[in-house]
């Protein structure tokens, strides 16, 4: 309880961590009070505070897209492609981990389809396709601002049981480290065929 006419003063300190989303430019922060249990007031103005992150440069959009083959079947995968583009304002300095996801919407179970990403030779493995569906695929560090950079990527059917000659299904793809946004999380339908 504050007495009447008494005076408090609060110093707050608020820091962001590595992992902070990189298209987050601004923490909002509103304050109140509540009077004798009941109401609750929303102090200096009723709206938030608003604080930069960084620089303040940063917080613009990153865009995200999936393009490529719309039809893919079995032993007829589909070639798609992941765009990133930094429009926040500065470096993204973290490499960006990208989990795409490809489903029918089928009953479950009767379409598989898995995700795969070309691995070039290294001097402790060959050249080989890396199963990305469940860890998906790293953009690497230093995007600038206004800077492109591509993945690509093959669907592929593993099975399909549908009795339906063809399954509708959706390509898409998100990012943990991006502020999730529809500019973010693009999607792209295909028609899985028997």
């Amino acid at each position: 309880m504050i007495p009447a006419h008494a005076t408090f003063e609060w110093r707050l300190s608020i820091g962001v961590a590595k992992n902070w989303l990189v298209n987050d430019g601004k923490i909002d922060i509103l304050t109140g009070y509540e009077e004798q249990g009941k109401t609750l007031h929303p102090h200096g103005g009723g709206g938030p505070v608003e604080l930069t992150v960084g620089d303040g440069k940063n917080g613009g959009p990153v865009l995200v897209s999936v393009a490529g083959g719309t039809k893919l079947s079995p032993g007829h995968p589909a070639w798609e492609r992941l765009t990133v583009t930094n429009h926040t304002g500065a470096t993204i300095s973290e490499p960006l981990k990208f989990l795409p996801q490809a489903f029918a919407f089928a009953q479950i179970g009767q379409v598989d389809l898995k995700l795969y990403q070309w691995v070039g030779a290294t001097a402790k493995a060959k050249a080989h396709w890396q199963d990305i569906t469940k860890s998906g695929f790293t953009v690497p560090a230093g995007l600038a601002d206004s800077a492109t950079a591509s993945a690509w990527f093959q669907v592929r059917v593993v099975s399909y049981t549908a009795k339906a000659p063809s399954e509708q299904g959706e390509i898409w793809a998100y990012s943990p480290q991006i502020l999730p946004t529809p500019q973010a999380m693009p999607s792209e339908p295909v028609t899985v065929l028997r």
